[in-house]
Parts: structure tokens; sequence; C-alpha cells
């Protein structure tokens, strides 16, 4: 999926309450926005929408001297989580290193 990327965002601690140790990472990014145009449903839109990817554990560093914003594309895979589906970014396709042949 090619995704316009704002940027990704790392926060990792210990919690205070329980003294366990946290850390979830998240890409902001921005979605053309989808006009629908139905018999009972009009939605005009122009432009794009924010959207928050929660990001697999330990890809940070894959964002690291990549150009923000930038047009990206992500690799993602949909999880399960308690009674909704949620988008994970997997992995991205780096412009700077290319295939083997």
């Amino acid at each position: 999926m090619k995704l316009l990327i704002a940027g990704v965002k790392c926060i990792a601690g210990t919690s205070d309450k329980t003294g366990r140790s946290y850390s979830f990472s998240e890409v902001y990014g921005l979605l053309p926005l989808e006009s629908v145009d139905k018999q009972n449903l009009r939605v005009e839109t122009y432009g794009f929408e924010p959207v928050t990817f929660k990001l697999a554990d330990g890809l940070i560093r894959e964002f690291a001297g990549l150009r923000f914003p930038g047009i990206y594309e992500v690799e993602q895979v949909n999880r399960k989580f308690r009674d909704t589906v949620e988008i994970f970014i997997s992995g991205i396709i780096r412009p700077d290193i290319k295939a083997a042949a």
C-alpha cells in the first residue's frame, strides 16, 4: 500500500503502577478521502484524511533517514484485537535499498 507518511513515533517506558516495561510504535499518515455517490448517499470529498497505524515491534529504525512527509510503499497485516481488526504496518519498502536480482 502506498502511504503519504507524515512521521513515525515510538514510545517506551516503565509503568509507575506495575513496574512493567512497555513499548509501542505508530505511523502517522494521510490517505485520500473517498467520495461516494449512491442512490441514497452522497459524500463529496477533496484532499486527504489523517490516519494512525500501529507499527510492528522493532521497525522504527527502518524509517531512519527517510524524508517526511513522503510517499512510501508499506506492507500491512490485519490483526484481530478483541472485537476489532487493526491494521499494522509490518514493513517498509525503502527506495534506497534495491532488491537482489
